[in-house]
């Protein structure tokens, strides 16, 4: 025999609320904004074991670079040659011991884009990702904004200890340490190291693949540039001149010479120009691969 009971109706609003907001005695689901898909962007990038192995290496490989040119520098001249040197040799060492590393460390800083988005391709994480925030633009946008800022503090700890690095080495040319061409020149470093990873996000989001990105990122930055060194060495053209200019090792060098007296440098390219070249390859890559992250399936 069976008694018959009666269930209370449930209410929409009860039924749309989480239980676990229900639990917590809350009346409202929380709101998704774009500061907290920055903070769970953060989490993930901070939490990767190959990010945290990136950082370190770059940190200490190019600290420990910049040291060695120190020494060498320091063994070449002596104390008192350059001691007595004037201004610009002054500022011609405190930049070399500074951005010495940046070439070598511009691969590293381009792992460290494709790692950003390519370990959640390859783990299939990505999926979770745009379950938890279905709008694709801000996760788009939020992992752009935290792989860039890390990169950025990265490029000026980097810089700046190598700064001081020199100073201690050569207390002499601590005057020139707040110079236009030093300060320019370091900060254009770290904004090189910034853009070459972006640059290397958009190409990983655009191929959804880590060794691919890795693959175009270390063509463009190392292979392209012997190529066409051969081709200009070998042939009496022009264009494999010119061309060489805009690839992003001859703009990463151009920018770590700082704003220089255009009387007394014999750059003509230009810091600034060489800063929109820079900002133009992050633009070619980041702006499709946010396009194609909006409209294309997770996998």
């Amino acid at each position: 025999m069976t008694t018959p009971t009666s269930t209370a109706p449930i209410s929409s609003s009860t039924v749309s609320r989480p239980v676990g907001i229900l639990a917590k005695g809350l009346t409202e689901a929380p709101k998704l904004n774009f500061g907290g898909v920055i903070r769970s962007e953060w989490i993930k990038l901070s939490s990767l074991r190959s990010i945290r192995i990136i950082v370190l290496l770059t940190l200490i490989g190019g600290i420990a670079l910049n040291l060695l040119i120190a020494l060498v520098a320091s063994s070449e001249f002596g104390m008192d040659g350059l001691s007595q040197a004037g201004d610009a040799m002054h500022q011609t060492y405190l930049l070399t011991v500074a951005t010495f590393a940046s070439p070598f460390m511009a691969l590293v800083f381009g792992a460290l884009g494709v790692f950003a988005i390519g370990s959640e391709y390859s783990s299939g994480m990505i999926l979770s990702t745009l379950i938890a925030v279905p709008g694709r633009k801000a996760v788009f946008a939020a992992k752009t904004i935290v792989t860039a800022i890390l990169a950025l503090g990265m490029g000026l700890i980097l810089t700046l200890v190598s700064l001081g690095i020199a100073v201690l080495t050569f207390p002499a040319t601590g005057d020139q340490v707040f110079s236009v061409p030093v300060i320019s020149g370091v900060l254009g470093t770290a904004l090189f190291l910034t853009l070459i990873t972006t640059f290397a996000l958009g190409v990983a989001a655009l191929l959804r693949s880590t060794a691919g990105g890795i693959v175009v990122v270390v063509g463009i930055m190392f292979v392209l540039p012997i190529a066409i060194g051969i081709l200009a060495g070998l042939s009496t053209w022009e264009w494999p001149y010119e061309l060489s200019r805009y690839l992003p090792d001859h703009l990463g060098a151009t920018l770590s010479q700082g704003i220089q007296d255009p009387e007394l440098s014999s750059e003509s390219f230009g810091y600034w120009k060489a800063l929109l070249c820079m900002i133009g390859w992050a633009a070619i890559t980041l702006i499709p691969a946010g396009v194609l992250f909006t409209k294309r399936d997770a996998r």
